[in-house]
């Protein structure tokens, strides 16, 4: 049996979070179409669809009493690291008592039965409550380097502007992020989506580093207007001990992980 994932911590988020795992086995249509056939099958029906809905209808009949539950997990691959699977489960980490039932080994052979599968279980992450970023490995990025403590109470030569530390977004990625990792039908006015992906980035990131600010862009064409972009940020110049997060790199990668990016964050300066 594979490991304990450890418990769900649903109001932790960002560095040391655990999601919530699901036990059990992801099938595929091929898989489906195969139990149908030699479980459950039917000669009037030819369209794979309808024998996939065939097999869904009938696999929970067969499963273990009580325990004939499923749900939608994160199932990636290199070719496509987001992929969502459908899993006939025994059990989750939402809580101590689901978390024992992991080792109850007739309820593990009951369902190695009724699917036909010589294999173990895994863990698997539910794909309702986490985003797919977090299966994804981070590649390695060089931090930029830092600003310079803000000076408030200096001007000219030598001062340094108040600026924060993070990644810009506009209303193409937000769309993008929603569409990727929380899509919802209902947010479909452009200021629906905004705020729908806002809100849902906002919950995943690091409660105690997120924060966000209006900052100019890091490319301005001289004689046009101040290009100023929002920007999700981690810390800041402002004090000796923000400016000395910058080299937390626990934080910067969680904040990748939530955002679905590679890249590193940048300084930004404050917008006036």
């Amino acid at each position: 049996m594979p490991p304990s994932p450890g418990l769900y911590t649903p109001h932790h988020r960002g560095v040391g979070r655990v999601p919530l795992q699901i036990l059990g086995w992801t099938v595929e249509e091929e898989f489906l179409i195969r139990w149908m056939e030699k479980f459950a099958p039917r000669s009037d029906l030819k369209d794979s669809d309808e024998k996939q809905q065939w097999a869904h209808f009938q696999i929970p009949h067969k499963l273990p009493r009580g325990y004939h539950k499923y749900a939608t997990v994160w199932d990636p691959t290199p070719e496509y690291p987001t992929r969502r699977g459908f899993c006939y489960c025994i059990t989750s980490n939402k809580n101590a008592d689901e978390l024992k039932l992991a080792d109850n080994m007739e309820i593990v052979d009951g369902f190695r039965i009724a699917l036909d599968v010589q294999t173990p279980p895994r863990w698997s992450t539910d794909a309702t409550t986490s985003a797919p970023s977090e299966q994804i490995e981070l590649l390695p990025i060089e931090m930029p380097r830092s600003p310079g403590l803000y000076t408030p109470n200096r001007r000219g030569p030598g001062s340094v502007r108040m600026k924060v530390l993070g990644w810009t977004v506009d209303e193409e990625f937000l769309n993008r992020w929603m569409e990727k990792f929380a899509p919802n039908p209902e947010a479909n006015t452009r200021n629906m989506k905004r705020q729908w992906a806002h809100q849902q980035i906002e919950d995943r990131l690091p409660a105690d580093h997120c924060g966000y600010a209006t900052v100019r862009d890091l490319i301005q064409i001289p004689g046009q207007p101040t290009i100023r972009k929002w920007c999700y940020c981690f810390t800041s110049n402002r004090t000796k001990k923000e400016l000395k997060l910058a080299n937390n790199t626990e934080i910067v990668d969680a904040f990748r992980i939530v955002l679905g990016v590679q890249t590193a964050p940048q300084w930004y300066t404050v917008s006036d």
